[in-house]
């Protein structure tokens, strides 16, 4: 356990001060001197020792409490970072399918069952109600959500146009190259930061 240097030089002190207290005590040192032992008041510096040692082990107690709790939100801003990059890797997976679609004809998009569909809409975001919990806790930065709803909205959309039975070319091809370019640049951004907490 690495001590604060504060904390280590109270320690260092009321130890000191304790130690003194109990060799003048005990070898009866200011008697011997030839002081008036009436003029120290050992009681003050019990209670003084006392209230000392009180508050280095408070000052131990909480310092170990905090450091648990930073560890804790480490541990929670990666696990978020990590949700929010799987979301990513799952969108890429499904470019190979989404940019076959591009080329299908209306009738081979027809032939995609509801199943299918669902799967491919839903599957990148199936942990979107755990990554908004850890955004309210605060466990992930308003910009990087931001990024993450944008890739959202891109890929729904996109998917949505690519299965609608009028499909639009331009605004899919649109779309799909926009994905690509926000996935890059999230991705990019959220590896970096990843490499960072570890």
């Amino acid at each position: 356990m690495k001590f604060n240097k504060k904390i280590f030089g109270v320690t260092l002190f009321v130890f000191i001060m304790t130690l003194l207290c109990f060799i003048l005590d005990y070898f009866n040192i200011p008697t011997k001197l030839g002081l008036n032992v009436g003029m120290i008041n050992y009681d003050l510096w019990g209670i003084l020792l006392g209230n000392g040692v009180v508050i280095v082990l408070f000052v131990i107690t909480y310092n170990l409490f905090d450091k648990r709790n930073l560890e804790k939100e480490k541990l929670a801003d990666y696990a978020a970072a990590v949700l929010i990059s799987d979301s990513y890797r799952q969108c890429r997976t499904f470019l190979p399918i989404l940019e076959g679609l591009l080329e299908a004809s209306e009738e081979d998009k027809k032939k995609h069952s509801q199943k299918m569909i669902e799967y491919i809409t839903v599957t990148p975001f199936k942990n979107d109600d755990k990554i908004f919990e850890m955004l309210t806790n605060g466990y992930i930065a308003r910009k990087r959500y931001e990024g993450y709803i944008a890739i959202k909205n891109t890929y729904e959309s996109l998917v949505y146009h690519l299965l609608s039975i009028n499909g639009f070319p331009k605004i899919e091809n649109t779309l799909y190259k926009e994905l690509i370019k926000e996935l890059d640049n999230e991705q990019k951004s959220i590896e970096h930061y990843l490499k960072k907490l570890k």
